[in-house]
């Protein structure tokens, strides 16, 4: 027994990373069908990219989000729009999710997710406008598709300062509203959605615009080169 429990725990830091790379490629995978579903819906509107958040009079709080607009593009619809594409199988909240909470809040897509569109710039440099009261624009709109962040993992973190390997988001709950816009480091706060290092070895997922999605050291990838840097991943330069 005593070999066997010695065993077990040599193989466990293996059979913890070979999961951990599991769900990061599920992850991505998700990324891929909402990069293949925003180019449907693209291909529906003139060539447009889905904004963030856009005004519907229909929708139960008078407003919908880029998650409700990409529905019928992955399986979902006003009845059933509870996707699995929207959650990352690394997000704590994915077990906790419930068919039940707030219908209304998911057909306008508000409902908690692990992803967000990259929020740097809205209502200024980005174009992707927080609501969205004329047609968005095009997807010419980004000169450099290939090298900027389209959406990512997203979460609340408890707090920014210290090892973003440490950071902790327990204060968010499946009824945690999301809008559907991450921060970029030029602009996160503790208690607000932002780009997430939710994979091991503080890694966040990401979808650029060109289609491809990738597995980004959050802090040497991202946070090193801020808006101005030729390398930044997340501003429209």
């Amino acid at each position: 027994m005593a070999i066997i429990a010695i065993l077990a725990a040599l193989l466990f830091p293996f059979t913890s990373k070979g999961a951990d790379a599991a769900k990061s490629a599920k992850c991505l995978g998700n990324l891929r069908q909402l990069s293949a579903a925003s180019a449907m819906y693209s291909g529906e509107n003139d060539g447009r990219l889905v904004p963030i958040c856009q005004s519907d009079a229909a929708q139960p709080l008078g407003l919908i989000t880029w998650r409700g607009l990409l529905l019928p593009y992955i399986g979902g619809n006003s009845l059933n729009p509870d996707v699995k594409v929207l959650v990352c199988p690394s997000d704590p909240l994915d077990t906790k999710r419930t068919p039940s909470l707030d219908a209304a809040t998911k057909r306008t897509g508000r409902m908690p997710t692990s992803y967000a569109i990259n929020g740097y710039g809205i209502n200024t440099t980005s174009p992707h406008d927080y609501i969205a009261y004329t047609p968005g624009r095009k997807t010419m709109a980004i000169p450099h598709p290939a090298a900027t962040i389209f959406v990512c993992d997203t979460g609340v973190p408890d707090t920014v300062s210290g090892p973003l390997a440490g950071w902790t988001e327990k204060t968010r709950s499946v009824g945690t509203p999301s809008f559907g816009n991450a921060a970029m480091p030029n602009q996160w706060t503790a208690g607000n959605f932002c780009i997430y290092p939710r994979h091991s070895r503080a890694r966040a997922n990401v979808l650029f615009y060109d289609g491809h999605a990738a597995s980004l050291d959050l802090a040497k990838d991202v946070v090193l080169h801020p808006p101005g840097d030729a390398q930044c991943l997340y501003d429209y330069h």
